[in-house]
């Protein structure tokens, strides 16, 4: 039986010139330091051309997209719901906390419980997730219920920052990547 990741993370003194040169881009990017070999980054070291492709795409849709940090942070946890990542919640769930995700909605979502009444924006925007990941094509009901809320340029950048998490959340679960934390409480 295996104790710990199927691809253990990669000594700095061990890496070959094109995987410092995906270090390097990812730590000096906007992510800093939080990149350094751990979560989905670790992965990626052991491809770096995909990682660095990935990476980058990844830093747009996180940091420079027209969505709100809470938009982006609540989307964010519906993927990890969705794909059962408990690495990608442990990272994300304190985020979307202090970007504005109410604790009552990051609540419900780790437990599968319904979202408050009194959300209706964010269950609007968790119901856009939970159809952007279903294997049929979203409602008009879906499509219309969001364009309230979000521009078409905004919807546009939801469904790709669902997409790459959906990529950091495969790639999680793929390489069965632990929570650094042994307390950690994650999604039931």
């Amino acid at each position: 039986m295996r104790d710990g990741p199927r691809i253990p993370p990669l000594s700095a003194d061990k890496l070959d010139p094109s995987q410092l040169a995906l270090l390097d881009s990812m730590v000096s990017g906007k992510r800093g330091r939080s990149a350094a070999n751990g979560g989905p980054f670790g992965v990626w070291l052991h491809s770096p051309a995909f990682g660095m492709e990935v990476q980058r795409f990844g830093e747009y849709v996180r940091y420079d997209t027209s969505l709100e940090p809470a938009i982006s942070e609540l989307l964010i946890l519906c993927c990890a719901t969705h794909w059962r990542a408990q690495y990608e919640w442990y990272v994300h769930a304190p985020i979307a906390a202090s970007s504005g995700v109410p604790g009552e909605v990051i609540e419900a979502l780790r437990t599968g419980s319904d979202i408050p009444a009194i959300f209706q924006a964010e269950e609007k925007l968790i119901r856009f997730a939970r159809c952007a990941l279903s294997p049929s094509p979203m409602t008009d009901a879906v499509y219309d219920s969001i364009a309230d809320l979000l521009s078409q340029s905004e919807i546009i950048e939801a469904a790709g920052l669902i997409g790459y998490y959906s990529l950091v959340a495969i790639t999680l679960n793929v390489f069965d990547v632990p929570v650094p934390d042994p307390h950690f409480i994650g999604m039931v």
